[in-house]
């Protein structure tokens, strides 16, 4: 919850191309999120969601790794309210590609040798 200030910081590893959903939800009464989702370097903005449907004050960010890290989301409470009824839950899904191994055969002909 937005115990004492309005912004929470979470980090997470990633994995290249593993495509994560970040999900904000259970929302108390005097909150409503924001997340943003910050690169590596914790500075640059990759992409943001304020409400996830008109309808609600919940956030959800889909999103593909491009290169395997260390990444920051960012979630803020757009109501600027701390303490009571602030809380939520974060959660955050990732879903990789299967790794396939295919044997690879290769036949040397004495000749070519």
């Amino acid at each position: 919850q937005f115990c004492d200030d309005t912004v929470d910081w979470v980090k997470f590893e990633a994995q290249i191309y593993t495509v994560y959903t970040m999900t904000t939800s259970s929302l108390g009464k005097r909150a409503d999120t924001l997340l943003e989702l910050f690169d590596m370097d914790a500075t640059t903005l990759l992409v943001a969601n304020d409400d996830d449907q008109a309808t609600t004050r919940a956030s959800r960010i889909t999103w593909k790794a491009p290169a395997g890290g260390v990444y920051y989301l960012r979630v803020t409470n757009r109501n600027g309210l701390t303490g009571v009824d602030t809380g939520y839950i974060l959660q955050l899904e990732g879903k990789g590609f299967p790794r396939i191994y295919l044997p690879l055969v290769l036949r040397n002909k004495s000749e070519d040798l």
